[in-house]
């Protein structure tokens, strides 16, 4: 896992490209969107997205102190000649996937952690602690 600096803006992480503070361009045209886990600790926002067959390049994070939205692709398998098998079943759904996720704590955009293993994007992000200032007489 590597981590972010704050002052770029758009970098890559693990081949991931992740832009602070800017929206992502929408296709027309979704065809998917990923299943996610999100979950708090005292410290941080954990997020768990499932992206199976989706490669590090064809996926990019847009993140806010108040969300993160992912966008991307996954490409088809090669295509199989037509008179080569009978299809049954087609259930994975390919093409361009998008997904928000609002934050429960606002967040430092620039201290995450992301890291891509299995079909799986794992990120953590620190949240901003609540701060008490003392105004003296």
């Amino acid at each position: 896992m590597k981590k972010a600096n704050a002052e770029i803006m758009s970098h890559k992480i693990d081949e991931i490209t992740v832009r602070i503070d800017q929206e992502p361009e929408r296709s027309e045209i979704v065809n998917w969107q990923p299943l996610y886990d999100l979950y708090t600790t005292a410290d941080e926002v954990n997020i768990s997205i499932e992206l199976a067959g989706v490669s590090v390049h064809d996926m990019n994070i847009f993140l806010n102190k108040n969300q993160l939205q992912i966008t991307g692709m996954r490409r088809p398998a090669p295509p199989l000649k037509p008179d080569c098998c009978t299809f049954h079943t087609i259930e994975i759904p390919y093409g361009h996937f998008y997904q928000k996720i609002d934050f429960p704590l606002p967040v430092q955009t620039g201290k995450y952690h992301i890291h891509y293993t299995n079909g799986m994007l794992f990120i953590r992000i620190p949240v901003i602690k609540e701060r008490v200032i003392t105004i003296e007489d």
